[in-house]
């Protein structure tokens, strides 16, 4: 760019790398940045730091720049919108050019390291099974194989200390009790209720939706209704690993509440909120939403089948199922009677 260091401003701070490393700027400079398609043009002043460093790229723009410009980011796409007076800009990406600055940048830090202390990542061989609690009544769960042995065991000493806690089948799904919460439809006094016309299921399908009937009828999740205003279709999605996920297609009840305006989590600020966290857990709820009641209006979530139409049945507990309440219910209803 002809750029001197005679043009650049005085740094008097330092800068963090990616690897944590301090990085002394050779200066700071404001340059013009523009953006523009057929639909807008759009320029900014921004401040660079200068730096001297092998890189597969030119110049990085931080997220302060972005937001300058208001800039929307989807990466899977490598595409950038953002609106200007005359529309909105749109900005796209070339894979095969994205791809060879990541393979320069890679290869350079290669470079950089020392041979004696490279050491190459032998790949994982993915889970391991532990047992958790007595013999008697021991579960079997998976855990990662890429932590190390003190890892593994005070993640098993965990899990077996809570392990009332976790629902193994459908049957220890106890639910929240009614105290706790419970969830409202708030359907529009003016909508109309619709009733779906059955669609037909055969083959494979038809044997996963009376296996999944089954299981929730034992649970207690589900009963038979008779008359229903709404009722609604079953729906058999194709999941990841090949198998068929029944789902209830509830969109005309959706249609008559009114949008809930609660704004989703941002996540650039989720994923800034792990900073300085050398574990993150995560947890895949065991059919969550089962745990929540309807508050009176289940025969509103009727659904048809082949073999009879059902609610989701979210009565008053009896007095003999409270007594199976598992730990974590407990602590609950502790918590909310103060």
């Amino acid at each position: 760019m002809g750029l001197k260091e005679a043009n650049l401003l005085h740094a008097g701070t330092t800068l963090l790398d990616f690897s944590a490393e301090r990085v002394q700027p050779l200066g700071f400079i404001s340059l013009p940045v523009s953006f523009c398609d057929d639909n807008g043009y759009a320029m900014n002043m921004v401040n660079f730091a200068i730096i001297r460093a092998k890189s597969g790229y030119n110049a990085i723009l931080g997220r302060t720049t972005l937001n300058s410009f208001g800039m929307v980011i989807f990466m899977p796409h490598l595409c950038a919108k953002f609106p200007t007076s005359s529309g909105i800009v749109t900005i796209r990406g070339n894979v095969r050019q994205a791809t060879r600055c990541f393979q320069i940048t890679a290869q350079l830090i290669i470079d950089q390291l020392d041979p004696k202390e490279f050491q190459p990542v032998v790949p994982q061989q993915g889970v391991i099974n532990v047992t958790l609690g007595r013999e008697d009544s021991s579960k079997i769960v998976n855990i990662s194989s890429s932590m190390n042995d003190m890892q593994q065991a005070t993640i098993t000493a965990l899990l077996s200390e809570y392990i009332d806690i976790f629902a193994w089948s459908s049957e220890d799904i106890s639910g929240v009790d009614r105290a706790v919460c419970e969830h409202h439809l708030n359907i529009s006094d003016t909508a109309t209720p619709v009733k779906q016309k059955k669609r037909v299921m055969a083959g494979e399908r038809q044997n996963v939706i009376e296996e999944e009937v089954n299981k929730l009828l034992k649970a207690g999740y589900i009963r038979e209704v008779q008359y229903p205003q709404w009722l609604t279709n079953i729906v058999m999605v194709k999941k990841a690993n090949g198998k068929w996920q029944m789902c209830v297609d509830f969109r005309t009840l959706n249609q008559a509440c009114p949008k809930d305006t609660y704004p989703l989590p941002r996540i650039d600020a989720m994923v800034d909120r792990t900073f300085g966290y050398e574990v993150m857990s995560f947890l895949d709820a065991f059919s969550g939403y089962h745990q929540i009641r309807m508050a009176e209006e289940e025969e509103k979530t009727a659904f048809i089948t082949d073999f009879s139409t059902y609610c989701y049945n979210h009565a008053l507990w009896p007095q003999e199922r409270r007594r199976h309440l598992s730990a974590y219910d407990r602590r609950c209803l502790q918590k909310s009677k103060g």
